[in-house]
């Protein structure tokens, strides 16, 4: 790795640091205030019954050992800041997610970044617990082994990728596919003509590009056509500033699921 690449890296990772501290002490103090248990669950007891249900206690399990075979197999996994990552959203957030969908009970959900399928696989037994829903995802997915142009993905793109002869979402169990339609392309380009098809929407997750601007452009377009109650989540919000600054524009409380996933309520 050149120097330049490598004092980008290290500026990147100091920079996701002093958020990541920032938004701790935030969900430290939700957490104590249990105001997200208040505004969203009627009680703890109503959180962990989603929590420990059967079906996503076995999910966690069969991801989890889709992982290790991931990070065992040279193949497949990829090397990123020297440890071997896929490019997932960690267990207990999808958890907190499924247990978002699992309350809230939206028929139209809208997904950007998918790579290998952990926030998908929990959105979608969601739905099919729930008997109800439909997910809308968009990933440009990042292939390993192929070479690609300059400028094809955004410039601090850490090291998601799916393996080669994979396609997106591959971890997804089989019978929860039904409820899943799956678009190719970038979230700039295909996010607003999917929300003028949809018109109105339930819930939104980002997790792409998580440039500044990428998010926020997400952030505004979705929130347009997001119903009221409607949630809007985002994996990542430690990488910057941008979803706190876009709930102080919108006057909209931001809640955490952990200090790296945030979402509010419309």
């Amino acid at each position: 790795m050149n120097d330049f690449v490598f004092t980008k890296v290290k500026k990147a990772k100091l920079i996701s640091f002093f958020i990541y501290k920032y938004h701790s002490n935030l969900f430290r103090k939700n957490v104590i205030n249990n105001s997200s248990i208040k505004t969203v669950f009627c009680n703890k007891s109503e959180l962990l019954s989603y929590l420990n249900e059967s079906e996503v206690i076995n999910l966690v399990k069969e991801l989890s050992e889709k992982r290790k075979k991931f990070r065992k197999n040279p193949k497949e996994r990829t090397n990123i800041w020297n440890s071997y990552r896929w490019g997932a959203i960690k267990l207990n957030n999808g958890k907190g997610l499924y247990s978002l969908i699992r309350k809230f009970k939206p028929e139209v959900l809208v997904e950007t970044g998918v790579c290998n399928g952990i926030s998908s696989a929990f959105i979608l037994l969601a739905l099919h617990k729930n008997k109800k829903g439909k997910l809308y995802s968009i990933d440009f997915p990042k292939i390993k082994g192929v070479n690609y142009e300059n400028g094809t993905f955004w410039q601090d793109k850490g090291g998601a990728e799916i393996p080669k002869g994979k396609k997106p979402g591959w971890v997804i169990p089989e019978n929860l596919r039904d409820r899943w339609t799956l678009i190719h392309g970038k979230s700039q380009e295909e996010l607003p003509p999917l929300i003028s098809e949809l018109k109105e929407i339930d819930f939104f997750l980002h997790d792409s590009d998580h440039s500044y601007d990428c998010m926020m452009f997400e952030y505004e377009e979705v929130f347009n056509v997001l119903k009221t109650k409607g949630i809007l989540a985002s994996d990542d919000i430690v990488w910057n500033n941008s979803f706190d600054d876009f709930c102080k524009k919108t006057n909209k409380k931001p809640y955490y699921i952990s200090p790296n996933v945030g979402f509010l309520i419309k």
